[in-house]
């Protein structure tokens, strides 16, 4: 139902505004921005906080960079939103993080709505053309720009985790890019749990090599396969553009 909702959002609110102005695109763009924003960040007042809940999750801090995209115009921060940012999404979309506690238990409506409005911008301001169409520059802020955040996801987190250990106060627990906590992994993909496994240790210090390379090695994958499914789709909407404007001119 979740899968079913964001897509008709998405061509309903591409239908609706396509034939309105681009500062109308904008703005409507901005508008889910901004309650995206402020929505993430009622959060903070109405659950328990943990180091879990601070906002380094890939998705929480799509939640930022969405509307700093879009108030900067800066194209290579959207990139990073409509690339990095999405194929996050998709993983939310096919495997939930949710508490087993109903639809409409506040985290799992804050999961959804999040992860709903993270996907839903980029795309609509890729589809209103509010941004320069991708290009080799953009792979390029994609890859650098999950590195760098695949790197500070894997020092805070093993920092916070060594802590908790070292403290056995479970609320420095972190599990950033789900690469750090076995039983979560387990539950979401069962095959995922053996990769913890091979582990290395020193004192109250754990790596997880294996689950955290493929972690990286996959996520980068999937995004190069996304950019190149949007130069696909380029091709193909120019071909479209080009046949129509043939058949107008021989008619």
């Amino acid at each position: 139902l979740w899968i079913f909702f964001v897509i008709g959002l998405i061509v309903s609110l591409f239908f609706v505004f396509r034939n309105k102005s681009q500062e109308n695109k904008k703005i409507l763009c901005l508008v889910l921005a901004l309650s995206l924003f402020y929505q993430y960040n009622q959060m903070f007042g109405a659950i328990s906080i943990n180091v879990k809940r601070l906002p380094f999750q890939l998705c929480n801090i799509g939640a930022l960079l969405v509307l700093v995209s879009l108030i900067t115009e800066n194209k290579h921060i959207f990139n990073f939103t409509v690339i990095v940012n999405v194929v996050g999404v998709m993983f939310a979309l096919a495997v939930p993080d949710l508490d087993g506690k109903g639809l409409f238990y506040l985290y799992n409506m804050h999961f959804i709505l999040e992860h709903t409005n993270v996907l839903v911008v980029p795309v609509l301001a890729l589809l209103f053309n509010l941004f320069p169409r991708l290009d080799k520059v953009a792979l390029k802020d994609c890859l650098i720009g999950f590195s760098i955040y695949f790197g500070f996801a894997l020092i805070v987190g093993t920092m916070f985790n060594t802590i908790a250990s070292a403290t056995g106060n479970s609320f420095y627990s972190a599990n950033y890019l789900f690469m750090f906590d076995q039983a979560v992994a387990t539950d979401l993909v069962p095959a995922l749990g053996a990769l913890f496994n091979p582990k290395v240790q020193l004192g109250h210090i754990t790596f997880y090599p294996v689950i955290q390379i493929l972690i990286y090695i996959v996520f980068l994958g999937l995004c190069v396969g996304m950019y190149y499914l949007i130069r696909l789709i380029y091709k193909v909407k120019d071909k479209i553009t080009k046949k129509q404007v043939e058949t107008q001119l021989n008619e």
